[in-house]
């Protein structure tokens, strides 16, 4: 199958559609790159989306997203933790397994994104406004790391 075989509606409405199920998961088991801009992040979005995560990793495939720095500190730790976890691992070794998943809901959600920035599937990158009189004008973008040792 690919992304000319899903069927799509027209238009797609969070109160009146189930975006996760309808949308988001059949089109990412087909995806080979999922790029995203968005003003907010979290780690929960993996609790309904887990599935298509799943198989576009399983694909090869790779997720890019764009986000505002209004992070929380969980998920801050986490894409620290996975692009340190990335940083520790030779290239060409074996890939290693996920790391075991604690029994907690958010716990799986935030070690899922650090597995999944670790393994190279997913990186995220920063936008930020060069000063709070350009709000919403996106100026530059640079990888968290390096964005939130200087905040």
């Amino acid at each position: 199958m690919s992304l000319q075989n899903v069927e799509l509606k027209m238009s797609y409405h969070s109160s009146l559609d189930k975006m996760a199920k309808d949308f988001y998961t059949p089109l990412l088991k087909e995806a080979c790159v999922y790029k995203r801009a968005v003003g907010f992040f979290s780690s929960s979005i993996f609790s309904v989306i887990s599935t298509g995560v799943a198989a576009l990793a399983d694909n090869g495939g790779k997720i890019q997203l764009v986000a505002s720095p209004k992070l929380s500190e969980e998920d801050i730790l986490a894409i620290k933790q996975g692009y340190k976890m990335r940083d520790d691992i030779v290239k060409g070794a074996i890939k290693r397994e996920l790391t075991e998943l604690r029994t907690s809901f958010e716990e799986k959600n935030l070690n899922l994104l650090a597995n999944l920035i670790a393994d190279e599937i997913m990186d995220i990158k920063i936008a930020l406004i060069e000063n709070d009189t350009q709000a919403g004008c996106l100026l530059y973008n640079r990888n968290i790391t390096n964005i939130r040792e200087k905040v």
